[in-house]
């Protein structure tokens, strides 16, 4: 049952549109995926798979998340990254609407994706899949991932589990996704023949990039949003 909705749409200037729609389960919360017809070699689980990858290929014979790139691939390959497009991002909940350029907007899709699409290294990312949020800006990820960590950190706490609120475990989600992006570059180069999705790629990985210089100092960036609440305290 689809409990739960996105579709990206992507209009270009000559009025060609491209239709992405997703469909996912409400609890747990996952990507409903299609069987895969004719699957391509890049997209093989042992295909420079990464170094940090729990899975077995005689069990998961594809890599989740070259599986559910494949449809984008296969689209955008020949799209060059600095094409304009109106995107529209309809979700159940409500409607965005911005013109951006191609690797902009399949960055903010693939981020939906690869949050949901069943990686092991990617799980601490499905409820910011869920409240997904397209296009978003590197505070706006910032303050998404920290809260997502730190709620992660109370349900840990009220299961019996050890918990805490130091980031360094969040440091640690961002050092698991860099091994993750670094390898599927290796699987995209391979696939397309312009840049966009490898530049979409790419923009993904400078969020963590940017997450690993400092995350203490990143979040200092934002701590004036809470200064009202903490001059309540002294």
């Amino acid at each position: 049952m689809c409990a739960y909705q996105v579709e990206y749409v992507f209009t270009f200037p000559d009025g060609k549109k491209e239709i992405f729609h997703y469909c996912f389960n409400d609890n747990p919360f996952e990507l409903i995926q299609k069987p895969i017809e004719n699957p391509p070699e890049w997209i093989k689980l042992g295909f420079h798979q990464c170094d940090n990858c729990s899975l077995k290929s005689d069990k998961t014979p594809y890599c989740p998340q070259a599986a559910i790139l494949l449809p984008l691939i296969h689209t955008f390959g020949n799209v060059v990254s600095y094409e304009p497009v109106h995107l529209e991002v309809v979700t159940n909940d409500r409607t965005i609407i911005q013109d951006t350029t191609v690797a902009r907007g399949i960055s903010s899709l693939m981020g939906l994706l690869i949050a949901t699409c069943g990686c092991p290294a990617t799980r601490f990312f499905i409820p910011m899949g869920r409240f997904h949020l397209p296009l978003a800006s590197h505070e706006e990820t910032l303050f998404r991932a920290a809260a997502t960590f730190l709620l992660n950190q109370y349900f840990l706490k009220n299961d019996g589990h050890p918990s805490g609120v130091e980031l360094d475990g969040l440091l640690k989600v961002y050092q698991e996704i860099q091994t993750v992006n670094h390898a599927m570059l290796k699987r995209l180069r391979t696939a397309v023949q312009t840049d966009s999705a490898v530049n979409a790629l790419i923009l993904l990985d400078v969020y963590a990039k940017f997450a690993l210089i400092d995350i203490d100092e990143c979040l200092d960036e934002i701590r004036y949003l809470f200064q009202p609440f903490l001059e309540s305290f002294e």
